[in-house]
């Protein structure tokens, strides 16, 4: 438990010009307590030493009303010197001198069954309206950890004798895009501390919404700079994804200076784009056993229950790797956020026992059991997944897409140079692709899977 400093304490590290004594950075935060001029609005800047590989953040709680600092969980163990530097709001400079001990994470004991490793998604402050004034990522603070986002899962799985691990995407890879998530959960996955000294032989991972982009990305190997470079090996065994947004999500904003994440959860973003067509039509899960769980307690589009609120079927499908099987339809929304507006239904991760139909299918799953194929509704059989798809298209150069029946395709948001245009819900046919292009209609066949989204590349005829 971190001890909180008191004011008067506070008041002297502020004149202080020597750290003040070292207190745990348990639990991976380190609660600063009020700080006399140092409020929510306070632009605060961190100096750390010696440096730390993963930086460690300052974060404003907002619940508790006080800043605490963020220590990624492979952070060296030892005695840091910490500077924080900040303005109040008539102008006077202040700056806070302490010191973080780290002590290092739990080892994992050795064990036939690999750890589960939960990762959580793009995480929202209480309100919208802090959203916009003071960013996103509030850090999790629930016990365990995982909690916040996976309810009772992490305690069913500790209760079958599975390791969990916790990625908190808000501590891990704070403020950075998703391919630098997945850069992190490589190093977290390579690096996490085990009792043989050696690194996990193989982890299975279970990614809630963006959660499983992070997932995939570090599968992929996409890096910040462009490219991917595949990490070899990649040491999982098992993928689940909840509510992952493969394809976006119908309410992503394009608002890059709240979020780095959310423009690339757009439907048809550069990063979604690339993370769909890098390895050339093949296995872009690297081979890996891989089940989805999507939601469907929403509609989209005049459909019914076609989404979760947040994500549609078709983006939440694993149809573009995997066979329809692996793809299950539960009665659920997104989450319990105050953002998907579709009434009062169970949400998809937050489990509340073990009878909670996530924590059957995912525990099934990972124990290789048959009985996450019985849970839910089937891919093949779902009304809306067996009448509607969607697609990603791009023809460099063009500026409309038409198919079909004369339907318009929508063109991503935001700068693209791939021109990559989208269509969240489609009758699954065979069709045709008329794009405008400098001004002349270009005609090409295509089709339109049932049950998920298909992404295709076109050139321009010579």
């Amino acid at each position: 438990m971190c001890k909180h400093i008191s004011f008067l304490t506070a008041v002297f590290l502020l004149l202080a010009p020597t750290p003040a004594t070292a207190q745990p950075a348990a639990g991976r935060i380190r609660r600063l307590g009020p700080v006399a001029g140092l409020d929510r609005q306070s632009p605060v800047s961190v100096q750390i030493h010696p440096a730390t590989y993963e930086p460690i953040h300052f974060v404003w709680d907002a619940e508790a009303d006080e800043g605490l600092l963020t220590v990624p969980t492979l952070t060296p163990a030892g005695r840091y010197n910490v500077r924080l530097n900040w303005r109040e709001a008539g102008g006077m400079a202040r700056s806070l001198v302490t010191t973080l001990d780290v002590a290092a994470p739990p080892p994992l004991r050795s064990s036939s069954v690999p750890p589960v490793i939960l990762l959580n998604g793009f995480q929202f402050p209480d309100n919208l309206l802090d959203l916009i004034r003071f960013g996103t990522c509030p850090v999790s603070q629930s016990s365990p950890r995982s909690r916040s986002t996976f309810g009772e899962m992490e305690n069913l799985l500790t209760a079958q004798g599975i390791q969990v691990l916790f990625f908190d995407n808000c501590v891990e890879c704070r403020g950075g895009g998703i391919e630098e998530c997945g850069q992190a959960l490589g190093r977290f996955v390579a690096g996490y501390p085990t009792d043989s000294g050696q690194p996990a032989e193989q982890v299975d991972l279970a990614g809630h919404s963006m959660g499983g982009l992070i997932a995939r990305a570090y599968l992929a190997g996409k890096k910040p700079g462009g490219g991917f470079e595949p990490p070899e090996p990649h040491r999982v065994r098992k993928l689940a994804l909840l509510g992952t947004p493969n394809f976006g999500s119908y309410r992503a904003l394009d608002v890059p200076f709240v979020s780095a994440q959310l423009p690339q959860m757009l439907p048809g973003s550069n990063f979604l784009w690339e993370l769909a067509t890098w390895n050339q039509g093949k296995d872009d899960l690297r081979g890996v056993d891989a089940l989805a769980l999507t939601g469907n307690a929403c509609g989209f589009s005049g459909v019914d229950n076609a989404a979760d609120g947040l994500v549609t079927l078709m983006s939440a499908s694993i149809g573009f790797a995997r066979e329809p099987e692996r793809t299950r339809v539960l009665p659920y929304r997104h989450s319990g956020s105050t953002l998907p507006l579709c009434g009062a239904k169970t949400p998809l991760a937050q489990v509340d026992g073990p009878e909670h139909l996530t924590a059957r299918a995912l525990l099934s799953f990972l124990q290789d059991t048959e009985e996450w194929k019985t849970i839910g509704g089937a891919a093949a059989e779902d009304f809306v997944l067996l009448r509607y798809g969607a697609g990603f298209a791009a023809l460099p150069g063009a500026s409309r897409l038409i198919s079909g029946a004369g339907v318009e395709w929508t063109r991503s948001p935001g700068a693209n140079p791939a021109n990559v245009f989208f269509a969240e819900l489609l009758p699954a046919e065979a069709t045709d692709l008329w794009f405008n292009l400098g001004g002349m209609w270009l005609r090409f066949d295509a089709a339109i899977p049932a049950g998920t989204t298909a992404a295709v590349r076109l050139e321009p005829p010579q």
